[in-house]
């Protein structure tokens, strides 16, 4: 978990973002969120608790995944080209997979 959270750091292929939210469930806010932060291609957004809004319109999009801290895996870290972990969430993630 370790080796490939680096080499997509390393390939500033994981972003570490502050304030990741939508108001409402809906799909085009999350396409348009993304779009602000330059992404277009598939994305993988670690997102812990308050996150139903980002879940659901999530659900939408064939290219985008939410995932819990405790719910990532490898497989997604190297399936996805892009991984957005909000601050809040890396503590958790350090203290599960460290």
């Amino acid at each position: 978990m370790y080796s490939a959270l680096s080499s997509k750091k390393s390939a500033d292929q994981l972003r570490v973002v502050e304030g990741f939210s939508i108001s409402e469930p809906k799909t085009r806010l999350l396409v348009a969120k993304l779009k602000e932060f330059g992404i277009t291609g598939k994305a993988l957004i670690v997102a812990g608790e308050g996150s139903e809004m980002l879940t659901r319109a999530g659900r939408n999009l064939k290219h985008v995944k939410v995932v819990p801290p405790d719910g990532l895996n490898v497989y997604d870290i190297l399936y996805y080209d892009v991984i957005l972990v909000m601050e809040n969430d890396m503590q958790i993630i350090q203290d599960i997979w460290s």
